[in-house]
């Protein structure tokens, strides 16, 4: 079995990004990109980096601020950036809603255990995409670029007819 480091950036999960997303990877040949799109499994709706962060700073929180981060988190789960008011409306609409995924998460990270997590017993889902002709398609781009210059250069530059304008 294959082990990798990954770099889990909270910030993502609250813009809305669901799963991790590396940076494309360049393989041996310089015309594809390959992407890499990681998916960590659900434990009771949240993905389980999410559950193991929380478990993992609230050691150094209070039990409110743990709970508060738990919060903020369980709301990020409903953001949609295509309805960014969303969450605002189901604040006013259904509180108990976002007060339960608040509690079950805070509940969920104070009895998480890493060792018998689903990601160390099972592992974490990886699809991997390869796009060929990538740097084909920015190549051709900037030679049509380069050729509307070539021509305008080599046409001339169309040069103001004769007398003072007012």
């Amino acid at each position: 079995m294959e082990s990798v480091v990954l770099r889990f950036e909270l910030n993502g999960e609250l813009e809305g990004i669901r799963g991790l997303v590396a940076t494309p990877l360049i393989l041996g040949l310089p015309s594809r990109d390959v992407y890499v799109e990681v998916y960590p499994p659900l434990v009771d709706g949240h993905h389980e980096l999410i559950v193991y962060y929380l478990h993992s700073v609230s050691k150094n929180l209070t039990p409110i601020e743990a709970f508060s981060l738990a919060s903020v988190l369980a709301a990020a789960n409903h953001y949609n950036p295509s309805d960014p008011d969303y969450v605002m409306r189901l604040a006013r609409e259904k509180p108990s809603l976002l007060l339960h995924d608040a509690l079950k998460l805070y509940a969920d990270a104070q009895s998480f255990d890493p060792a018998n997590s689903t990601i160390t017993t099972e592992g974490i889902h990886v699809r991997v995409k390869v796009i060929p002709g990538v740097k084909l398609v920015w190549a051709g781009g900037l030679g049509l670029a380069l050729a509307g210059l070539a021509t305008a250069l080599l046409a001339g530059f169309p040069r103001p007819s004769g007398g003072r304008s007012a």
